[in-house]
């Protein structure tokens, strides 16, 4: 079980780091680099914390990453709180194709999204495969304390 869990989250954090070097999305104005995976998590961060209200709303995708970060921290000490964090880091991170512009610049003028690249598309792998990973774990967690309760209870014991 435990290996099968390191799994998930190698592959995770193996996706994630991947996607930072890769283009992300491609908007009306261009499709270059400075949608690189890493520009776009450090101009998310600066947007999420300076350019709140200001910026579009598609700026709140970036809170999947934190969430994600959480989750990678969480696994072993809090398996419930990890499952939550994942899965909703996984549907910031899903949200992002429902939003058509996004800030670019300072300037705070919007640009029309045209296209998703393979860094979004890895990013959004690594949210999904930390939640299918830890949804496995919980699960086979749960069948362990089920069958556990069952051995010592009342009637598996025969205890009046």
């Amino acid at each position: 079980m435990k290996k099968k869990y390191n799994f998930y989250f190698i592959m995770s954090l193996s996706l994630f780091l991947l996607s930072l070097t890769q283009e992300t999305f491609c908007t009306s104005s261009s499709c270059h680099k400075s949608s690189g995976g890493l520009s776009v998590l450090i101009m998310g961060l600066i947007g999420n914390i300076f350019l709140m209200g200001i910026s579009s709303t598609a700026i709140f995708t970036w809170i999947a990453n934190p969430l994600l970060f959480l989750s990678w921290i969480t696994k072993k000490s809090n398996m419930k709180q990890s499952l939550t964090f994942s899965i909703f880091s996984f549907i910031f991170s899903f949200s992002f194709l429902f939003f058509d512009k996004i800030m670019m610049d300072e300037s705070g003028s919007l640009r029309k999204i045209h296209g998703y690249k393979i860094g979004y598309f890895l990013w959004l792998l690594s949210t999904f495969t930390m939640m299918i990973g830890n949804l496995i774990n919980y699960k086979e967690r749960e069948k362990y304390f089920y069958f556990i309760r069952f051995l010592f209870s009342k009637k598996t014991l025969d205890i009046n």
